[in-house]
Formats: C-alpha cells, sequence, structure tokens
C-alpha cells in the first residue's frame, strides 16, 4: 500500500485493509520515496496514465504549467515531486499469483479487491 499517514483516506483504507488481512507492506513513499520505475509499474498495474493519479490539487503540480507529459516524463516528476501522487493506492495479491492495483479513492474500493 502506497500509504501517507497523515492522510485521513489513506488510514481509512489500511483500516478496511487491516479487516482481511495483518499482512500488509506499507510503503512510506514521501519519507522513502518513490522511484520512477515504481510509477511505470503503477501505470501498468492500475491501467491509467500517470495524469490519472497525480493530485492535481497540489502546489507541485500547479508549477508543472501543463499536464500534457508522457509516462516517462510523469514518472520523472513524480519521482522528483512524491506528494503528487495520489494516496492511497492498494496492491493486492491473490491467492493465484494475480496482482490486482487500485486507487482507494473513496477507501471503501479497498473492499472490491480484498475480497
Amino acid at each position: 500500500m502506497y500509504h501517507n499517514p497523515r492522510c485521513s483516506k489513506s488510514r481509512q483504507a489500511l483500516d478496511i485493509i487491516k479487516q482481511y488481512t495483518q499482512n500488509i507492506e506499507l510503503r512510506l513513499y514521501l519519507t522513502d520515496g518513490i522511484t520512477a520505475d515504481e510509477v511505470v509499474m503503477l501505470t501498468k498495474m492500475l491501467n491509467m496514465h500517470p495524469s490519472e493519479f497525480v493530485r492535481k490539487k497540489e502546489p507541485a503540480f500547479k508549477t508543472l504549467e501543463s499536464d500534457e507529459f508522457s509516462i516517462e516524463e510523469w514518472s520523472a516528476i513524480i519521482e522528483e515531486h512524491p506528494i503528487l501522487l495520489e494516496r492511497p493506492i492498494v496492491i493486492v495479491e491473490h491467492a493465484t499469483g494475480a496482482q490486482q492495483a487500485i486507487v482507494a479513492r473513496p477507501p471503501e474500493l479497498v473492499r472490491q479487491v480484498m475480497a
């Protein structure tokens, strides 16, 4: 789970996940950082362009003056400004080994991938 403990939506999603499992790997991307490669991976797992999972109200976004960037450009931008990553992003590995990722906004969406 790409998690920001200061974000109420992220905390709510974590609480829902704990109802299903205690085996949770938290990725504190704001303190630990996020790599451009991770952003590319998230792009594939979410089946979304990075412009669809960035926080457009953040001051760092407003300084960009555009949102027309390639996946590689967005990946570098998010790596430099991890605050732009929408949160929470949850990745679930199912018993089959298949992985599924969602942007858990609203947090209740987590239930769909945990079931």
